[in-house]
């Protein structure tokens, strides 16, 4: 990517589970390719070993559980348990806002 032009351009992978972790640890070539771990619906936790790699960790897709008035509240309590639980320093949400018939 960088001969590419795209010099600024971070990696988040594997934008599923913490799984490349190992990965990330083991192989000096993935670690200088990713810049963050993501992780859909991570459930407010990460792994010890993607914690160990001191790699960024975001929630790369979450969302409330509620579609109601009360949603902010638990988007609220979402994003503070992944910071504190899961040392996430970002959480994406998917979709913000919607409309479905």
């Amino acid at each position: 990517m960088d001969a590419a032009g795209f010099v600024n351009t971070s990696i988040v992978a594997p934008d599923a589970g913490w799984n490349i972790a190992g990965d990330i640890m083991n192989n000096a070539s993935v670690a200088n390719a990713v810049s963050v771990i993501g992780a859909h619906y991570p459930g407010m936790h990460s792994s010890s070993q993607a914690q160990q790699t001191g790699k960024p960790l975001w929630a790369s897709e979450d969302d409330s559980t509620l579609n109601s008035n009360i949603g902010a509240a638990c988007w609220g309590r979402i994003v503070n348990r992944n910071y504190v639980e899961g040392q996430m320093t970002a959480t994406i949400n998917w979709n913000l806002l919607a409309s479905y018939m």
